[in-house]
């Protein structure tokens, strides 16, 4: 069942709402400039990348990653590699052999329908067959997918995670209880066009270092004249 979307600026008309999205684009994208938050444009590294990252700061995913390429790149390798040797690679992650399966599940996937342990082929597919087949993999679910296509294979897509919802939510833009599901719903059909990274990154930067979950720093924010909760805390 769908989430109903009933008040703020999603009660007014479309044209509002862009109107406080370029607004609020255009001062992000001042203060952050669009940084990369390492994310990568091969879309097979990045698949590795964003499952390592899920619900974990960059300090602890970033080494592992860094220990996964060494070992195991090129991927071709997964197709070899044991249970316990993947698994030992990402322990400090936690769900280390779940993990692993899926990355070597992963593996196997992409060279049966590709012949080869690459995501390159998705480049020549349409947005929606490179999603569908994304979601198909194990462990990739809609935010993983849409990171992949928006940082790897360029298209302009929203991935919703925490900080982006959060910062919208205090603007207006979403419900502050809203779901992925809806979050990607309403960005899908509002977002004005070829915005989608740029604000994406930058929303995941203010939500990082300005607009934090808990204590927002409201007196320093230099967006927060348009901010629904300015002065308030998660």
């Amino acid at each position: 069942m769908q989430q109903a979307i009933s008040w703020g600026l999603l009660e007014r008309d479309l044209a509002a709402w862009r109107k406080q999205v370029r607004w609020l684009d255009r001062r992000l994208e001042r203060l952050y400039k669009s940084p990369r938050h390492g994310n990568l444009d091969n879309p097979t590294d990045e698949v590795f990348f964003i499952l390592l990252s899920k619900k974990t700061p960059p300090e602890r995913y970033l080494p592992v990653f860094d220990t996964l390429c060494h070992r195991f790149r090129p991927w071709e390798r997964l197709l070899r590699a044991p249970l316990d040797e993947v698994a030992e690679v990402l322990q400090p992650l936690g769900m280390s052999r779940i993990r692993a399966s899926q990355f070597i599940q992963i593996a196997h996937q992409l060279q049966t329908d590709f012949g080869r342990v690459s995501l390159e082929s998705l480049r020549t597919l349409t947005l929606q067959k490179a999603h569908a087949y994304l979601k198909g993999l194990s462990g990739v679910g809609e935010k993983s997918a849409r990171c992949i296509l928006m940082y790897s294979l360029g298209h302009d897509i929203s991935p919703m995670d925490t900080h982006a919802t959060r910062v919208l939510g205090r603007f207006g833009l979403l419900p502050e209880d809203v779901t992925n599901v809806s979050a990607h719903r309403i960005m899908d059909e509002r977002l004005p066009r070829g915005i989608a990274y740029r604000l994406h990154v930058n929303l995941v930067a203010h939500g990082r270092t300005v607009c934090t979950a808990k204590r927002p720093a409201c007196e320093t924010c230099m967006v927060a004249q348009r901010c629904s909760r300015q002065g308030l805390t998660a």
